[in-house]
C-alpha cells in the first residue's frame, strides 16, 4: 500500500507540534498548554467559570479537566469553592500567582500566532479559518456508530 496524503493525518501532526512546542516555552513557567488556556479563559471572563465550562469550551472529558484543575489547585493558580446554593457546584477563581501568570501567558500565545500567521498571506489564513471550520462541522455530525461496521 502506497501511503497518501491524509488530511487528518496532517492535522494531528501539527496539532502535537503545536502542543509539544508551547509546552516547551510555557515549562520556564512550570504549567503546560492546557493549563495556560484555562488561566486565559479565566482572565478574560469575569462571569462564574466551573468545570463543565471548561469542559464544553476546550472540548475535553470530565476526567482530564478534573485532572488538569487538581494540578492547578495544587500548585496555586487557582481555587474552587462550592457554591451555597449547590454544594455540587465549584466556582474557580484564579489566585494572585494565577492571575500574574495570565499576562505572560497571553503574551507567549500572542507571539505564537503572531510567528504563524506571518508564514500564511491574509487570503490563505481566511480560506484556512473557513477549511478548518468546515472540518469541525462535519467531525460533529458524523456518528461513531455509522464506522463501526
Amino acid at each position: 500500500m502506497q501511503p497518501t496524503y491524509s488530511i487528518g493525518f496532517a492535522i494531528n501532526h501539527f496539532s502535537r507540534r503545536l502542543r509539544r512546542f508551547s509546552n516547551a516555552v510555557l515549562q520556564e513557567n512550570h504549567i503546560n498548554t492546557m493549563q495556560a488556556r484555562i488561566i486565559g479563559y479565566l482572565a478574560c471572563h469575569t462571569e462564574p467559570v466551573y468545570q463543565k465550562d471548561l469542559e464544553t469550551i476546550f472540548d475535553f472529558r470530565r476526567s482530564s479537566v478534573t485532572g488538569i484543575l487538581q494540578t492547578m489547585e495544587k500548585n496555586q493558580l487557582i481555587i474552587r469553592i462550592s457554591e451555597d446554593e449547590d454544594k455540587r457546584l465549584k466556582r474557580i477563581y484564579m489566585t494572585e500567582k494565577g492571575t500574574q501568570l495570565a499576562n505572560t501567558c497571553h503574551s507567549i500565545f500572542e507571539r505564537m500566532d503572531i510567528l504563524l500567521d506571518s508564514s500564511l498571506s491574509e487570503q490563505e489564513a481566511k480560506t484556512l479559518e473557513i477549511t478548518l471550520g468546515k472540518l469541525t462541522t462535519q467531525l460533529e455530525n458524523m456518528h461513531v456508530k455509522n464506522f463501526a461496521q
